[in-house]
């Protein structure tokens, strides 16, 4: 019983996965999904013009442009879903944002 349950559980999260928001940056052969019930931000590798599964990894710190594009497209303030921005010498930043 414990198993099934355990099987229904994992089915459930990855269902909600593959219905998440996905931004393509292909400069840097990433993407990325929204999570908004958990209020995460995961990334993946692009191999092959497809998204690695494998290579899962939840979103901490990124590049300005990176910032912008996830702001822009998900239409959301990144800090919110506790990425924030590393500026050129590796100093956390917060930007300032006209996000409402």
């Amino acid at each position: 019983m414990k198993f099934y349950a355990l099987k229904s559980s994992i089915k459930s999260i990855l269902q909600r996965k593959n219905r998440m928001q996905t931004l393509i940056i292909k400069e840097y052969l990433t993407a990325i999904k929204l999570d908004d019930e958990n209020k995460l931000l995961f990334t993946y590798d692009i191999k092959d013009n497809s998204l690695d599964e494998q290579s899962e990894g939840i979103l901490i710190e990124v590049n300005a442009v990176i910032y912008q594009k996830i702001a822009s497209y998900f239409q959301i303030k990144p800090e919110d879903y506790g990425v924030y921005y590393v500026g050129d010498k590796g100093i956390k930043t917060k930007i300032i944002s006209n996000m409402k």
